[in-house]
């Protein structure tokens, strides 16, 4: 199990089922790497969408600061846009978006999305990165 510097508890969490879920991992703006290592790779989970929130929970991290799975919610108010990465962008210094498809397709494709915040982006990587950002961005308002 990996562990995070992530948001802490993970207040306001909305009530009732999604309207959708995707599996692709995350990178929030305030989370950090654990001691020891030098960047945050991606960290994999589920992106639920709610009517007055997005709501992350990774599959396999824990939130160093309270010591439960890591749990991330975006306000849908604070939710300001939403954009496809472009082909060959990078997730971190040394790892390019899109790691788990084939490397020849990453030059071409759109391998995931960000969500610009008032707290700074979100970078999710998944597959259909463009039409995911699109489905945002109507749904919460972003342009």
């Amino acid at each position: 199990m990996r562990t995070v510097t992530g948001d802490g508890a993970a207040a306001d969490l909305p009530s009732g089922a999604p309207v959708d879920t995707w599996e692709l991992a995350a990178i929030g703006p305030r989370w950090a790497p654990a001691p020891g290592e030098q960047e945050l790779p991606p960290v994999p989970g589920r992106l639920e969408l709610h009517g007055d929130a997005l709501v992350f929970r990774a599959t396999d991290a824990v939130d160093a600061s309270t010591g439960t799975g890591l749990v991330s919610v975006i306000p849908a108010g604070d939710v300001q846009e939403a954009g496809p990465l472009s082909p060959g962008a990078k997730v971190t210094p040394s790892q390019p978006a899109g790691s788990w498809m084939p490397a020849w397709q990453r030059r071409l494709r759109c391998p995931g999305f960000v969500v610009a915040t008032a707290s700074g982006p979100w970078l999710f990587d998944g597959p259909e990165g463009k039409d995911r950002a699109a489905t945002v961005a109507a749904r919460y308002g972003a342009s």
